[in-house]
Formats: structure tokens, C-alpha cells, sequence
């Protein structure tokens, strides 16, 4: 039960950044895009494993894992350039936030 309250927690917290950054990015590059998509799919899975929903087959989860990873993990070594270079606090918090979002969809998906 707590655990469920505290990955819904984690949940809030992903979909108000997520509004956040579509209100201050606008969208104009296709990395953008790419970012957002990736974003809204990498929330879906993690609310597929909060809530115990099966959202297509655990294959595909794997290979959204995968590819999810590889964007996350690039994305913070190598900034966008609408990003300014980040500082390697900055970096550090960025992974320890994304950490249970990666663990979620590891979980999900194996």
C-alpha cells in the first residue's frame, strides 16, 4: 500500500514536469518531439507497473526499456543544444530523479 502511494507520488511528480516542459519548450525541433513522445511513453509504462495494467506485450516494454535508457543516458552526457551544458550537479540530479522511472519500466518490462 505505501509503496503504491509513494510510485503514485513519483507519478504526479513525472506528469507536472512533463506539463512544465511542454509549457516552456514549445515544441519546435524535432528532438523536442522525440523528447515528449519518448516521455508520455516512458510515463505510460511506469503507470502500467504502479497500477498493475498490462499495456502491451512485455517484448515491446523491453525494447522501449531499451531505447528509453539510451535516450535518457545520451541526454544527460550530451545536452540538446536548447539546453545549456549542464553542471555535473545538475547531471547528478538528473540521473537520481530518473532512477526510479528506469527501475519501474525494468520491472515492467522483465
Amino acid at each position: 500500500m505505501f509503496a503504491t502511494v509513494m510510485w503514485s507520488i513519483y507519478l504526479i511528480f513525472l506528469a507536472a514536469s512533463l506539463i512544465v516542459f511542454l509549457y516552456v519548450e514549445k515544441l519546435k525541433t524535432k528532438r523536442k518531439k522525440l523528447d515528449l513522445v519518448m516521455h508520455i511513453i516512458t510515463f505510460i509504462g511506469l503507470f502500467g507497473y504502479v497500477y498493475n495494467v498490462q499495456m502491451l506485450t512485455p517484448f515491446i516494454w523491453m525494447i522501449i526499456f531499451v531505447c528509453a535508457l539510451i535516450w535518457g543516458i545520451t541526454g544527460i552526457v550530451f545536452p540538446p543544444g536548447y539546453i545549456k551544458k549542464l553542471s555535473i550537479i545538475e547531471s547528478i540530479f538528473g540521473v537520481l530523479i530518473s532512477i526510479p522511472l528506469y527501475y519501474g519500466l525494468y520491472q515492467y518490462a522483465f
